[in-house]
């Protein structure tokens, strides 16, 4: 399943969330040739961009591998199964 960096990027940055994009759509942005479908995301884990960053990516479901014990808000990922 292809993803649509449409869809996730501009929410992010319309939430002001602090994240840098990685790994292999990082190189194809760069005009690397590479194949890939998933979208890799470094965020700042400080309490209140997590939150703008579970509120933006909300609609997609996500789920977070490794909260923060003291995040309890409204909206919250729940933590990922594979944690």
């Amino acid at each position: 399943m292809a993803v649509d960096l449409g869809q996730i990027i501009p929410p992010l940055v319309r939430a002001k969330v602090d994240f840098i994009l990685i790994g292999g759509m990082a190189a194809i942005l760069h005009g690397s040739a590479r194949v890939t479908f998933d979208v890799d995301l470094v965020y700042s884990r400080a309490h209140k961009n997590i939150e703008r960053l579970a509120a933006a990516l909300a609609v997609h479901g996500p789920s977070l591998r490794d909260p923060p014990l003291n995040l309890h808000s409204r909206g919250t990922p729940r933590r990922s199964a594979a944690a």
